[in-house]
């Protein structure tokens, strides 16, 4: 929540929504006066720059962290919590009118999109599926003005797990939930609430038709007119021309994380500078999205570029979206390329073959798709296809396209016609069903931050040790002073083997109850109150366990560690996702279970 004001470690506050915080109390006092989902003033200056006052404004969110009082016993030296009361939750917010700049003839056709864009805030409060910030920012476009609807790239909001904050005409700022993260294309649906902007004048992006079908694709040299968004969050108009169109190339990441594959885009003549923005015709018909693509470099360093997304390959979520149907999403768990057909004329393929893609591809130069890779070795589909082997037909229709392979909608097979050693083959190949929301499910243990391996991580194996994977340690905790490191799978707990999550929650709940046990008895012994207020019944570090872990690496690397539970300092927690919203949740490992 202060992250989101900016105001982190060393940073010494001084009032909250106008309200002076000299000490704790004051502070806990203002807090706890707040309403969640909104966003109030906070003055504060860094330590290291004392005469430097800042007023920043601060999302009030409370679902993500305790809010708590820590006091410290002289005696024993043990600090005991006390909880606080979080900011207020309220369903009821005052609806707000405000306008849209009337922007003159000289930013056509800016004028007529401008009422459909918005800014798109997203806030990471854990680092799951491969995250290393936790501020994301960039354009959303208005898709469906009546069910509150906004698209962005997932440069925007790559995960799940997060807060959302929307701001219409530079004026207004409300919280939306992400109800879509498409697993395959470089987009991510939200939604708010309509009621919340009064009588705002917002208006959904209108598609060109033949674009919106798929009849028609931007390709090299067609004329375009780019509105985008500038760092400054202003409008500008770019005319240029479509430079190239082609597959988009992007590298896996460490740690993991989601990437743009099987999908192909545009570059313009000059590649503008900015956040994003959309490609339309002179009338503000949409042909084109301008979306952020993230991408790694050799080094591993974060990079990013831009490229044009074609509006057809949103079609089917849109719409489905908007007619309430449930769309099915599945795959081939395959990365896909380009082959020439000098290279495939290699390979074996016919010359029948050759010439019937030729005669398909009168406007430009033929080429074949082939299994760049397995994404999922798991699935299926990994156990009938083999890297080479180049796609000829699927369900009998010659490929023509990436989208063709890409997604499968409702599908749960297809009948492929594959070139392989210089033969064709005919295989039906299950395919496999894409999670539109990924992570539903995390668990925080001693300072680790646990989940399932999501898509990003099983690219990068053959075979998964558990569906237990450290994604994140926390500095100070028990996982990390003991040196359990992110990106290793937790297969076994005190000899007994953990599989899922499931089996992790188990055995928490097993050794929680052997510390209350052990706290209880030492209590007991020395004739003091069996459960003193407001402290704690694993009182302190002293009573945590020693647990013997085995974890593997991507490599098939084993290695045993040996941790020193807190769950005084250091509490078990799961964090859930339940109907689109995050709930933190204490007491599922406190059950007095022993078995």
């Amino acid at each position: 929540m202060l992250g989101s004001a900016c105001a982190w470690r060393d940073s010494i506050i001084l009032s909250v929504n106008h309200i002076p915080t000299p000490n704790l109390d004051a502070f806990a006092e203002a807090i706890s006066s707040l309403t969640s989902g909104t966003r109030v003033p906070i003055k504060y200056f860094s330590i290291d720059k004392i005469h430097k006052e800042k007023i920043m404004i601060m999302n009030v969110t409370c679902q993500w962290h305790p809010f708590r009082m820590a006091t410290r016993d002289p005696n024993t030296g043990l600090w005991s919590y006390k909880d606080l009361n979080k900011p207020l939750t309220s369903e009821i917010f005052e609806s707000n009118t405000v306008k849209y700049p009337n922007l003159g003839a000289n930013l056509t056709p800016a004028n007529l999109l401008w009422p459909s864009f918005v800014s798109v805030d997203f806030y990471v409060p854990y680092l799951v599926d491969g995250m290393v910030n936790t501020q994301h920012y960039g354009p959303g476009y208005i898709i469906d003005k009546k069910h509150g609807l906004v698209l962005c790239d997932r440069d925007t909001v790559p995960i799940s797990a997060g807060d959302v904050y929307l701001t219409f005409a530079q004026s207004l700022v409300i919280t939306a939930k992400i109800v879509f993260l498409h697993p395959v294309y470089n987009f991510t649906v939200l939604q708010y609430n309509p009621e919340l902007l009064g009588e705002t004048d917002v208006e959904e992006l209108k598609f060109s038709p033949e674009y919106y079908n798929g009849t028609k694709k931007l390709i090299q040299g067609d004329e375009a007119i780019l509105v985008g968004v500038g760092s400054d969050h202003n409008p500008f108009v770019r005319r240029t021309l479509v430079s190239s169109r082609g597959m988009l190339s992007t590298n896996e990441s460490s740690p993991p994380r989601w990437r743009v594959s099987n999908v192909e885009g545009i570059k313009l003549d000059d590649q503008p500078s900015c956040q994003g923005g959309v490609i339309s015709d002179e009338n503000g018909l949409v042909k084109s999205f301008w979306v952020n693509v993230s991408n790694s470099d050799s080094k591993g360093n974060n990079t990013s570029f831009m490229a044009g997304l074609d509006v057809s390959i949103i079609r089917p979520v849109v719409e489905g979206l908007k007619h309430g149907h449930k769309l099915e999403l599945r795959s081939l768990d395959a990365e896909f390329w380009t082959i020439k057909p000098a290279a495939a004329r290699s390979l074996g393929m016919s010359g029948e073959r050759l010439k019937q893609m030729s005669d398909r591809c009168v406007d430009n130069y033929s080429k074949f798709y082939y299994v760049l890779g397995l994404m999922n070795r798991q699935s299926h589909a990994s156990k009938l296809l083999n890297v080479g082997d180049v796609v000829l037909e699927v369900n009998g229709n010659l490929v023509t396209d990436i989208t063709d392979l890409a997604v499968f909608y409702n599908l749960p097979h297809v009948d492929l016609t594959i070139l392989r050693e210089q033969e064709e083959i005919h295989l039906r190949v299950p395919t496999s069903e894409l999670p539109t929301f990924e992570t539903t499910r995390i668990i925080s243990w001693a300072g680790a931050i646990v989940q399932q391996p999501y898509r990003a991580v099983q690219e990068q194996l053959q075979e998964l040790p558990s569906m237990v994977y450290v994604t994140c340690t926390l500095f100070g905790s028990p996982a990390n002073s003991y040196g359990l490191k992110p990106g290793v799978w937790i297969t076994e707990l005190e000899g007994e083997r953990i599989k899922t999550l499931d089996d992790l929650t188990a055995f928490i709940k097993n050794i929680n109850a052997k510390m209350r046990q052990k706290s209880h008895t030492s209590t007991t012994n020395a004739g003091g109150d069996v459960n003193p207020p407001e402290q704690s019944s694993l009182e302190s570090s002293d009573s945590g366990e020693y647990v013997r872990m085995t974890v593997v690496n991507k490599l098939g690397v084993s290695k045993v560690l040996s941790l020193k539970l807190d769950e005084h300092y250091w509490p078990s927690m799961q964090i859930l996702n339940v109907d689109s919203q995050w709930k933190v949740d204490f007491d599922v490992f406190n059950d007095n279970c022993t078995s």
